[in-house]
């Protein structure tokens, strides 16, 4: 199934958030903040489509997507280090709420293959440990994911993929994640 992935790389996060500063000393300040985050997934495998309760849905039959987009809530909390008067030190703990999610496959044009589903639900918690430069008032930062606690996406991972997971509800899952970040302050 991978070899049939458009992308080698798969997924494509972007967000965008706002962050209010609620603890200051000396070198140490942290921040809470929230805003919205957009995950596409460009993988290609089968999904179990009977989970989105439209009509017609129930089918026996397999469908397979290639694209599965997502929106989030992200609350955070972040830490600063001060090392200098231009560089810091970022520890922050980042909960992932999941508000919307649309699965498509761009290779068919069948009608009514979109499948998309509002909710609300925990779907991540990670820690990110990172490194900020600021320039004036832009801020830019690299950060990479340390740990990961994840709900297991039962659209994608089924008995369809035979996953030995059956029993579980959340893993430990860590892929390299290294996000760049620009900020602005005032």
């Amino acid at each position: 199934m991978l070899a049939r992935s458009p992308e080698f790389w798969g997924t494509y996060p972007l967000g965008l958030s706002a962050k209010r500063k609620v603890w200051q000393r000396k070198r140490f300040s942290s921040f809470i903040g929230s805003g919205v985050g957009y995950e596409n997934a460009t993988f290609y495998r089968p999904f179990d489509h009977t989970v989105f309760a439209t009509s017609g849905s129930t089918t026996a039959d397999i469908k397979a997507l290639n694209r599965y987009k997502k929106v989030f809530t992200p609350i955070s909390f972040s830490a600063f280090y001060e090392l200098g008067d231009h560089w810091f030190l970022l520890g922050e703990l980042v909960s992932n709420f999941l508000v919307f999610r649309s699965i498509r496959n761009t290779e068919w044009s069948r009608e009514g293959f979109a499948y998309t589903a509002s909710t609300f639900e925990l779907d991540d918690i990670q820690f990110r440990l990172g490194m900020n430069g600021r320039i004036g008032k832009v801020i830019i930062g690299i950060y990479s994911r340390v740990a990961n606690v994840q709900k297991i996406d039962r659209i994608i991972f089924n008995d369809i993929l035979k996953d030995p997971r059956t029993d579980q509800t959340w893993e430990w899952h860590n892929p390299l994640r290294i996000d760049l970040s620009v900020g602005y302050t005032w």
